[in-house]
């Protein structure tokens, strides 16, 4: 049995704080900017719990993996989805700090408010660069001051 993460626990009322709303939504305003419109483009967003921002970037891509190692978090983004979402998304119940991840590679890799929860971020990026086809690109927001506006086409 896996041990219930504090992540599990805040997962029923993740999407209901006013401060990951708000945040989500300045997040996702600036990636809209910085994303290319292109078709057929795959994402995946780390550390994506409930798939908030996810939620508001899936008209930009055609398909999105939720990656996350909170069940809860992951089972909250399945309770939100449509018919039509489900086409889209697939969640990912994974933990790239102790995996390497090599099932599938992603247009755009991005992240909200994770990496500074990771050990190791350096091993994190260096997992990302790999998981990345050729031109492209990784986005972060996050409170890592190193980590502030940092966008990397691969």
């Amino acid at each position: 049995m896996i041990a219930m993460s504090d992540f599990d626990q805040k997962a029923r009322d993740w999407d209901k704080n006013k401060m990951n709303l708000e945040r989500t939504i300045t997040v996702a305003g600036q990636l809209t900017k910085l994303i290319p419109d292109k078709t057929g483009m795959k994402a995946l967003e780390f550390g994506a719990g409930t798939g908030l921002l996810s939620f508001y970037l899936k008209d930009r891509f055609s398909e999105i993996t939720l990656m996350d190692n909170s069940i809860e978090m992951l089972k909250m983004a399945e309770l939100k989805m449509d018919e039509k979402d489900r086409m889209k998304f697939k969640t990912l119940f994974f933990n790239l700090e102790a995996e390497s991840y090599k099932e599938e590679k992603f247009d755009i890799i991005y992240s909200q408010m994770v990496l500074h929860h990771i050990k190791d971020t350096a091993a994190i990026l260096r997992k990302f660069n790999r998981m990345l086809n050729p031109g492209g690109i990784l986005a972060i927001a996050d409170l890592i001051k190193r980590m502030v506006h940092f966008m990397m086409v691969v």
